[in-house]
């Protein structure tokens, strides 16, 4: 089991009965080891600093007795924010219509980097109506061919001033 798993096992409970999700594990081994989890509130509602904080106590405490990792790190408890990284399948799912921003490891016409509407997902792939001209309105992305993908954080901002207008 990789550390990541054997992290997440430990602290998967204790955050859902604090009413957060786990979006991202990364345990990262350089001159200065760290731990970066990347959470998100179950109902959706935005992550404030305070639960950030109580959310890092708990996950600190939880791997204190544990101890997964034998060695210092930082742990770094953050929230997934508004250009929150496409993780697995379920995210994928989730944010279909949503503009992202995708990496993948064979180029599409020449480019590994592009963007566009998240269109719908399958078993295998995500399919992607891709802003670059060049490319095929509809990109068909393996899932085992991306390497990264987040939401588009202009696309994000943009919805959100549309939400508060909506509002007002």
């Amino acid at each position: 089991m990789s550390i990541n798993a054997k992290i997440q096992n430990i602290i998967e409970a204790p955050l859902n009965s604090l009413g957060f999700g786990i979006v991202q594990i990364r345990f990262m081994e350089h001159d200065k080891p760290k731990l970066e989890i990347l959470i998100e509130r179950l109902d959706f509602v935005p992550v404030t600093v305070e639960e950030c904080m109580k959310a890092n106590r708990t996950i600190s405490t939880h791997l204190d007795v544990e101890d997964p990792i034998h060695k210092a790190y930082m742990l770094e408890v953050s929230s997934a924010g508004i250009d929150r990284p496409l993780v697995d399948k379920k995210d994928y799912i989730r944010f279909v219509g949503y503009k992202i921003n995708i990496q993948t490891a064979v180029p599409f016409e020449g480019s590994k980097k592009f963007k566009g509407i998240l269109d719908k997902v399958s078993e295998t792939h995500a399919y992607i109506k891709s802003e670059i001209p060049t490319l095929e309105n509809l990109v068909e992305v393996a899932f085992d061919d991306i390497v990264k993908a987040k939401l588009d954080l202009d696309y994000m901002i943009e919805l959100k001033m549309r939400e508060r207008k909506e509002q007002k």
